[in-house]
């Protein structure tokens, strides 16, 4: 039997709460920095990996997914799956309507792209809460430059 970081042990119980700091890291994790290899150190060996399209690098967790660049193989986004427990910029994630309108506000212009709320000035995008389609429910982390080339697609948000 081997022996599982001690925050993976944690998530394999849902009791980790990943913290994310906007646009400079997921846990100890830096976006644009931090390996995969640091990635399997903090967390163990992911439940699934796999490659998506452009070649970006998938490793699944319990609560969430962290995806990594085809070149660098650095931190590009993290994915928390519904209800996973974590932390935005000391805002709890609360898989909610309060959650979202917080979030929100800290955004100077929230868009909807395709149906994800995307908060760029807090590089954070959001969907499944807005419109209550719990089967679409995620938070996703990115890195700076995400979602620029969909701005073109993007339609002012506002949350009642």
């Amino acid at each position: 039997m081997s022996v599982l970081p001690a925050k993976c042990q944690e998530c394999r119980w849902g009791t980790v709460e990943v913290n994310i700091i906007p646009y400079t890291s997921v846990d100890s994790l830096l976006f644009g920095e931090s390996t995969i290899n640091d990635c399997i150190k903090l967390y163990g060996e992911p439940e699934r990996t796999s490659v998506k399209r452009y070649g970006i690098k998938e490793y699944r967790y319990k609560g969430f997914i962290m995806r990594f660049e085809p070149e660098k193989g650095s931190l590009r986004e993290c994915t928390l799956l519904p209800y996973s427990k974590a932390v935005f910029s000391d805002l709890p994630v609360t898989w909610d309507t309060s959650f979202l309108r917080q979030a929100c506000a800290m955004d100077s212009a929230p868009v909807d792209i395709f149906g994800f709320i995307v908060l760029r000035d807090i590089g954070l995008a959001v969907t499944g809460i807005h419109d209550g389609d719990t089967g679409q429910l995620a938070v996703t982390a990115f890195s700076r430059g995400d979602f620029d080339d969909l701005m073109g697609d993007a339609k002012p948000f506002t949350i009642d």
